[in-house]
């Protein structure tokens, strides 16, 4: 690899594995349980294969891998969740089982974005696709979370206490996935030194302005973040001011 891609590309690794854990691990363990015994296997499989091409250098070959396996778990989902469907005996909602099927996808598809990421290559070869993939990975992860999530919470506390362990969830991932966080996988760059450009042009994934900074896309960060960060007024100076104002 010629020194001049790796001096402009990402050699950093992605920082924020524990918070995706907390989100998508939790999923996984869904999936597979509702993906049945042939959605774990493809898993176990895909992994040790990705694993083995990886210990053997073939780089691309690992990633496919990853992705392929992926893929065939999202089919296997799909068919176990979709043959109970054709039994006029079992009493299943066809809605139900669309959102659990697009949730499923989702979570496997994010979880590609998460192992990709933690190839320091795909870093180094594809910098802007790296912080376009990270701002997605935070983004996304928070939907996918909370929809199997708080459909495990139903099914394992029941409707009604389901709702106040979903507060403390949603809660939880709030702080962890929708507060503004710098992006980990870009290179800081010295005062006064050289910018590259593959760097110049990322202000387009995320603006110029005081959040730009943040993974998250403008929506989720500098506007969660300026509400956090407006100073608030005391109760009997907002009772003056409402005073003020209905005298004017």
């Amino acid at each position: 690899m010629s020194g001049a891609v790796a001096a402009s590309g990402s050699t950093k690794t992605f920082q924020y594995g524990l918070r995706m854990g907390m989100a998508l691990l939790p999923n996984l363990l869904l999936v597979a349980e509702l993906g049945g015994k042939a959605a774990i296997g493809v898993l176990l499989v895909g992994a040790m294969v990705a694993y083995i091409l990886d210990s053997l250098q073939s780089r691309m070959g690992a990633l496919g891998a990853v992705w392929i396996s992926l893929g065939l778990t999202n089919l296997a989902c799909i068919v176990n969740l979709a043959l109970p469907l054709f039994n006029a005996a079992a009493n299943e909602s066809i809605m139900m089982s669309v959102l659990l099927a697009f949730a499923m996808g989702l979570t496997l598809f994010l979880t590609g974005i998460w192992a990709t990421l933690n190839f320091r290559w795909v870093g180094v070869q594809y910098p802007l696709a790296v912080l376009a993939m990270e701002r997605l990975l935070m983004a996304a992860s928070f939907p996918a979370a909370a929809i199997l999530q708080s459909w495990a919470l139903v099914g394992l506390v029941g409707p009604a206490l389901a709702p106040f362990y979903q507060m403390g969830l949603l809660a939880g991932l709030f702080h962890s996935l929708l507060l503004p966080l710098g992006p980990s996988m870009q290179q800081q760059v010295k005062p006064g030194g050289h910018v590259p450009s593959w760097q110049k042009r990322a202000r387009a994934i995320g603006g110029a302005e005081k959040h730009a900074g943040a993974v998250q896309s403008t929506l989720d960060g500098q506007h969660y973040s300026t509400a956090l960060q407006r100073p608030s007024k005391p109760i009997g100076t907002r009772k003056r001011e409402a005073g003020d104002d209905m005298l004017e």
